[in-house]
This record gives C-alpha cells, sequence and structure tokens, in this order.
C-alpha cells in the first residue's frame, strides 16, 4: 500500500528515508533481504509480540467465558431449586390452612410473668402454661427467685479457702 509505505520508514526504525512500494517487499507484504530470507523489524517484532498477546487473552477470555457459563449454570440450578422449594412451602401453607383454622391461635401476651424472662425461659414458660391450660390438675405459677442475704462479716477480707483433702507432697 502506498501509504504504509510512506510511513514504514518510520515505524521500522530505518534511516528515516522514505521507500518505494515494492522496495524491500515481497508478493505476500513480507520484508525481505537482498538474499530474499525474511528481515527482521521492529515493526514486525512488535507486530509478532501483539500476536502473540492476542492469542494468549483470546485463550485467557475463552477460559473465563467456560467459567462464567459454569458459574451461569450453577446458579439457574440454585433458581430452579428455590423456585421449587418456594412451590412447595406454599402447597404446605395452602394443605395446613384448614388446621390452622380449627386450631384457637391467641396472641402471646408481652406482659406477665413470662415477658421478663429471656427468649429460651420464654418458651419453657409458654409451653407449661399450655399444659397448665389443658389439663385442669396443673397449674404454674412464678416463683420470685430468692437473694442471698447471709453475710460473712463486715470485714473487707476474702472468705477462708478450703483445707486440702488428700494433697500428696
Amino acid at each position: 500500500t502506498p501509504e504504509l509505505a510512506k510511513v514504514r520508514c518510520w515505524l521500522d526504525g530505518r534511516s528515516g528515508e522514505p521507500v518505494e512500494a515494492d522496495e524491500d517487499e515481497d508478493a505476500d507484504g513480507e520484508d525481505v533481504g537482498p538474499d530474499g530470507a525474511a528481515v527482521v523489524t521492529a515493526l514486525s517484532k512488535r507486530l509478532q509480540e501483539e500476536n502473540e498477546k492476542r492469542v494468549e487473552l483470546a485463550k485467557e477470555l475463552e477460559d473465563l467465558e467456560k467459567v462464567k457459563a459454569a458459574l451461569i449454570a450453577k446458579f439457574r440450578e440454585q433458581d430452579r431449586v428455590s423456585a421449587e422449594l418456594a412451590q412447595k412451602v406454599q402447597g404446605a401453607e395452602l394443605a395446613l390452612e384448614p388446621v390452622c383454622d380449627l386450631l384457637d391461635l391467641r396472641p402471646r401476651p408481652d406482659e406477665g410473668p413470662g415477658a421478663q424472662l429471656p427468649k429460651p425461659l420464654q418458651l419453657l414458660w409458654s409451653k407449661f402454661t399450655a399444659i397448665a391450660e389443658t389439663d385442669a390438675g396443673v397449674v404454674v405459677e412464678p416463683v420470685e427467685p430468692e437473694t442471698e442475704v447471709a453475710v460473712q462479716g463486715d470485714s473487707d477480707e476474702p472468705p477462708a479457702k478450703r483445707p486440702r483433702v488428700g494433697a500428696s507432697v
């Protein structure tokens, strides 16, 4: 190409003099020396490096596309399982609706003796209360915790140590 021939001297690192379009090129556009062997120029080195880099990046892109396809397949599988689970939960809710209608569901009181307990003990309290309501012979009453009133004395000394039992020396 005539335009490439005008700028090639600057790209190849030659002396800076323009060359004719067919002066150092064979029919394929390759640079050839006077003996017909291929001439390695700065431009051809850069083009070769660029081509190698493009091949390397193409392989990397192909690997990343495979990873992406695997992740998309995994995501679709999780989405399918989630949809199935949601459908099963909705089916269970519809199946249990008649049972829930028969149950006398009362809201839990936020006040009372069980409200001041920690959550795990509130659960136990509610279970015992439910048992007491169903069985007339059981009564559940809260018991006030006893406080320690026993004081060893008014001294600031720590309590006496317990004697050792069966110590071997």
